[in-house]
């Protein structure tokens, strides 16, 4: 099939020219081959799609690819789909496939071909898997799409903001309403009451453009630019939807915009120059859509180069813009959630809280301010330093100008959608995942803020609003799977008998299916249909985020009147209990109307849920099945988590000296840890030493809090009437001498302030790293598991309350080591000099990463020990720990395999689920210590009996000695005499010495006896594990496991090994 599509340019000289005007292949010979080439690739497309072994086969053949594929992809044959199915959901494939050739092979297509979009996402889809970004591929582009000036210019529209002349007032936009704007301000409220500049897009450099113009221009206002989209938009908007904007014109013309002039040259007619024009505008939402894509996952390289190209304004008056076409509002509205909101220093704070001080807790009306969780920045938070409004504005009115945009969307939606119109759907469900993201980020501050958006949001749930687009018959027919003949067959619709074929027609033709004639018809998935519900699945993650917000309150009140109820009774009787219990109830019972769904719409919600469950989409039926538990079952749920609550009765704490400090500390690590290209990768910028010591410097205080003895309860006494100004004088004093202790790290890593930034970026820091706690070579078990330390058990539940794995452990583990050099791979350097700069970059980068993932496996064991809810909590983290499990570096290891026996120690639970993966892979382990590491032999200790006085896990007997002894990688052999087998190894030892001319002196003959002697006493260690976990795999008659210790294990060695 593949030699059928690639046939034709196999051929020499054949004509493959497209007539864009036309639509059809103009070549005498290839027009009547393009059919069968379109078949093949449709053809490969399906025979690959979702099946990962014929994907890698397709792969296995380079050539294939790259020149076979990335030839034809110009052409509207299918190749570029072809392809985008080959690595959609491969993304060990897509890491592999992507080269510097490949990236030039596209570079050189648009250079050849002109701006298309099928082109241009090729780019964006390499950028990520499954909505999972590939950060060496997003770097990559970076570099050679956007860094790169020259090819930049050449290859992308630039995009600009154009300064007002005194006469171009009319061109700016103006924020429409500053009446409701909060007392504090938002960001960007200058700008957007003074008048945002106009946005120009300009293609005057971009290859195969250059007799290209509109209104005698090769550069133009984006609403111009984009008008050809938005002509046919027009002609299907209601004069409803008209007030969907909240920035419009400062003076509107009366008069329809001026339509496009185009200069024709040698580009053809006008119909062929129309055709050209949107293209282009569909290359340039291509070229936003790929910027989007660059940013997702918070990769800050991509963040930091490209905020200075679509300022935060820019993207609000964009997004809001009124004359732009859905399809590129919803481009804009992407790439604002990515660049600015989905970033640092936000994070999620609609999440289930189960951490509380019990001294702050207080009674508190849903509509005051602070009731909910809400974003913020305390006094002494680093950010507030920094000159940046996006950064130093420390409250939830933040984004203000967005949630206006929001509120005025949806209230303009007024509950409906129409089926059919893709765009506008897309466009709907940008902005729902906006909204979901600022609405996690603790962005919607209060109660008000909520009901304003959900009044209008909960009705687009019920699909008896919505409506269907059908301009053609054929259209639906396709759309539905249906016969045109039966079209409208009342059965077949599922309406009644009744029904009037001749005036549904109609309805057709006035291009709206009027809503009692849908019938069953919404139920179905397809692909006009799934737009509609998927705006539909993210309005429910909406209100699981409103949810969670909720019971966040409701949890602070129930603990507030439980603490008023416990001050007030002093004594631990029946009574008291039953006081207790009933001012649970109480206060649930006053809590019942609080964001309540049901007030909100228009109809039953239950029903409108029952509703979606029919719908013919996994995740809306998750989602809503999900939304009708929570819905019935929030008592019980609350109530469930209460025995989990980690309460604290001060704030203050060891280490870190207060809660608030704990919490920015670990989002400060947070953002380290999903940064380390920025600061550990001399790529967009040079590596920062600060940023290293800083990262080391709170894992060094992470481990050091676990294994730190709480305050003694009777200190509490003085700190629990702390005034908030008393308490904020204590932290700014803790902030203070913090910032004393980096700089002082700093000065000892860099050797002095004026070490120069030479010194400063190639010396490596170990000043931070405390010996004590993580040890240079040794594993977490010999650093950790040591009488005088025990690991701080509310400590440890305070972590995971905080979502400490989460928002650290998972991001860390994700941290890949030979970043840089993947990263010079795909660049390719020419120059040797700047190859051999690269090269040590690289070393050193790959060595400050190995340090934090080495101190993250030390914190992660800790974080684990003896500890059953935090080793479930690292349980979920096991397959990016197998990931990490072969990394060393410079001899040195990162004893991941040492955490996993910290995950298991004494959980049965755990033990019970382990996966063969792991046990194969410590099998692995096993082997290639040649029976120098007893530890690792633990690890099989534990899983095949958790708990001595329980009994022994049968998969994992039985799992444990197949992965050991095919091969075997136990040791069981003990010498006639140990005397003499020590002194023949170290007489083996001593000749080859003398091999290379060495001789020996005293003191090295002692040291090498001792050596040998430790070397020995190991593997006597290894082999009496090795036996004990024989013992241990047929320990209660299992006959499959003892069969194979039989064979490994003669009874007559057995008998002279006990009586020797």
């Amino acid at each position: 099939v593949f030699k059928v599509a690639v046939a034709p340019t196999t051929i020499p000289d054949m004509d493959m020219a497209f007539s864009a005007s036309k639509q059809k292949f103009t070549g005498p010979t290839f027009s009547h081959l393009a059919g069968v080439v379109k078949l093949s690739w449709k053809a490969l497309e399906n025979i690959i799609s979702d099946n990962r072994a014929n994907e890698n086969y397709f792969a296995m053949h380079s050539d294939w690819i790259n020149p076979a594929m990335v030839q034809q992809m110009p052409y509207p044959l299918g190749a570029e789909q072809t392809f985008a199915t080959l690595i959609t959901n491969n993304a060990e494939l897509l890491e592999s496939v992507i080269d510097p050739t490949m990236l030039l092979a596209f570079e050189n297509l648009i250079l050849q071909h002109g701006p298309h979009a099928r082109l241009m996402n090729f780019f964006s889809a390499i950028c990520s898997c499954l909505g999972t970004p590939i950060l060496s591929n997003q770097e990559t582009v970076l570099t050679h799409l956007v860094l790169d000036e020259e090819r930049s210019a050449q290859v992308l529209l630039k995009i600009y903001e154009e300064e007002p002349g005194p006469d171009d007032v009319n061109r700016s936009w103006k924020f429409h309403d500053a009446s409701n704007a909060p007392d504090t301000g938002y960001m960007g409220m200058a700008e957007m009451t003074q008048g945002v500049k106009r946005v120009m897009v300009d293609w005057s450099e971009v290859a195969c453009m250059n007799d290209f113009y509109i209104s005698g221009r090769q550069c133009c206002d984006i609403v111009e630019f984009c008008e050809p989209l938005m002509e046919k938009e027009q002609s299907v908007r209601t004069a409803a939807r008209g007030g969907i904007r909240s920035l419009r014109a400062m003076d509107e013309p009366s008069s329809p915009p001026t339509r496009t002039r185009t200069r024709t040259a040698s580009r053809g007619s006008q119909a062929n120059n129309a055709r050209v024009h949107k293209d282009l505008v569909y290359f340039l939402i291509a070229q936003i859509d790929l910027m989007s894509n660059m940013c997702l996952g918070r990769s800050y390289n991509c963040i930091y180069v490209l905020e200075k190209k679509f300022p935060y304004v820019m993207l609000c008056a964009l997004v809001s813009q009124y004359d732009l076409p859905s399809a590129a509002k919803r481009a804009f509205c992407e790439l604002l959630r990515s660049l600015w909101i989905d970033r640092y220093p936000h994070n999620v704070i609609a999440h289930l809280k189960i951490d509380w001080v019990v001294s702050e807790l207080s009674e508190k009306d849903i509509a005051a301010a602070g009731a909910l969780d809400t974003f913020k920045l305390s006094d002494h938070h680093m950010l507030r330093r920094r000159e940046e409004e996006f950064y130093n504005f420390a409250t939830s009115d933040k984004f203000f100008a967005c949630i206006d945009f929001i509120n005025n969307y949806f209230a303009a939606l007024g509950g409906e959608q129409v089926v059919g119109r893709k765009e506008e759907n897309d466009l709907t469900t940008a902005v729902l995942a906006m909204t979901h993201n600022l609405i996690t980020y603790g962005f919607f501050g209060t109660e008000a803020d909520i009901k304003k958006l959900l009044d209008s949001v909960v009705n687009a749930l019920d699909g008896r609003n919505d409506t269907f687009e059908a301009n053609q018959n054929t259209r639906l027919s396709i759309a539905f799977g249906k016969k045109t003949d039966n079209l409208f067959n009342p059965h077949l619709l599922g309406l009644s008998e009744r029904a009037d074929p001749s005036s549904m027609g109609r309805s057709f033709i006035m291009g709206v299916m009027k809503r009692e004639q849908i019938g069953s018809l919404r139920y179905t998935m397809d692909s006009v249909s799934m737009h509609v519900m998927n705006c539909k699945t993210n309005i429910l993650r909406i209100l699981d985020s409103v949810t969670q917000l909720r019971e966040n309150y409701k949890i602070s009140q129930i603990l507030s009147a439980l603490k008023s109820k416990a001050m007030e009774q002093s004594d631990e009787n029946e009574s008291a209990h039953l006081g207790l219990a009933e001012s649970v109830l109480t206060c649930f019972d006053s809590m019942s109307d609080i964001l309540n769904f049901d007030y909100m719409a228009s109809a039953p919600l239950d029903c409108v849920l029952l509703d979606l469950l029919m719908y013919e989409s996994d995740d809306l039926f998750e989602n809503s099945l999900l939304t009708l538990h929570k819905k019935y079952m929030e008592v019980e749920e609350i109530i469930s988590v209460l025995p989990r609550m980690t309460l604290l009765i001060d704030s203050r704490i060891p280490i870190f000296e207060d809660v608030s400090c704990l919490i920015e500390s670990l989002t400060q690590l947070s953002f380290y840890t999903r940064s380390y290209e920025v600061w550990a990768v001399h790529s967009c910028s040079p590596r920062d030493i600060r940023s290293y010591n800083h990262v080391c410097y709170l894992l060094n205080k992470l481990l050091t809090f676990i294994y730190s003895p709480s305050y003694d309860s009777t200190s509490f006494e003085d700190f629990s009437v702390e005034t908030k100004a008393d308490k904020a004088k204590r932290i700014e004093r803790y902030v203070l001498a913090e910032r004393k202790a980096m700089d002082m790290e700093e000065s000892k890593s860099t050797g002095g302030r004026d070490g120069g930034q030479k010194r400063r970026v190639q010396k490596r820091s170990d000043s931070v790293s405390d010996f004590s706690l993580f040890g240079y070579n040794s594993p977490p078990s010999k650093m950790l598991l040591k009488p005088s330390k025990k690991p701080n058990r509310l400590h440890q539940d305070l972590l995971r309350s905080m979502g400490f794995v989460n928002r650290i452990i998972h991001f860390a583990l994700r941290i890949e080591a030979s970043h840089a050099e993947r990263i010079n791979l795909m660049n390719d350097h020419s120059d040797k000099r700047t190859d051999d700069f690269q090269r040590k970059e690289a070393e050193q980068s790959k060595a400050w990463l190995f340090d934090v993932l080495k101190k993250t496996v030390f914190v992660s064991a800790g974080y684990a020990d003896r500890n059953p809810r935090a080793q479930e909590d690292i349980f979920n983290v096991v397959d990016l720990l197998l990931e990490k499990i072969d990394l060393k570096q410079d001899g040195r290891e990162l004893f991941v395999w040492d955490v996993l026996i910290f995950i298991f120690l004494k959980n049965r639970e755990l033990c019970e689920i382990l996966k063969r993966p792991v046990l194969e892979k410590m099998g692995d382990l096993v082997l290639e210590s040649k029976h120098m590491n007893p530890r690792l032999l633990d690890f099989f200790l534990t899983v095949v009996q958790p708990l001595k006085e329980e009994n022994c896990i049968l998969v994992n007997q039985n799992g444990s000695i197949e992965v050991l002894t095919s091969p075997n990688a136990l040791l069981l052999h003990y010498p006639e005499d140990p005397k003499a087998e020590i002194e023949e190894m170290i007489s083996s030892s001593r000749k080859g010495f003398a091999l290379f001319g060495g001789k020996n002196k005293p003191e090295d003959e002692e040291n090498e006896r001792l050596s040998v002697v430790a070397e020995y006493n190991t593997k006597v260690e290894f082999h009496r594990k090795s036996i004990k976990l024989l013992s241990l795999c047929a320990k209660g008659r299992n006959s499959k496991a003892a069969a194979k210790c039989q064979a490994l294990l003669e009874l007559g060695e057995a008998e002279r090994a006990l009586f020797r």
